[in-house]
């Protein structure tokens, strides 16, 4: 049950995290802001 949730807390978190480099930063530095995206969805899916 605490595995459920805290998998579920960190899918939560990396979702916010790509939806805020995506809606803010891409428009200032989308190179960036892209390889950031790509590294969160690699971090969460390892920890899935």
């Amino acid at each position: 049950m605490l595995l459920a949730n805290f998998t579920t807390l960190v899918l939560i978190f990396a979702l916010s995290s790509i939806a805020f480099e995506c809606f803010f930063l891409i428009n200032h530095d989308p190179i960036r802001s892209t390889k950031r995206k790509d590294l969160l969805i690699s971090q969460t899916t390892t920890v899935l």
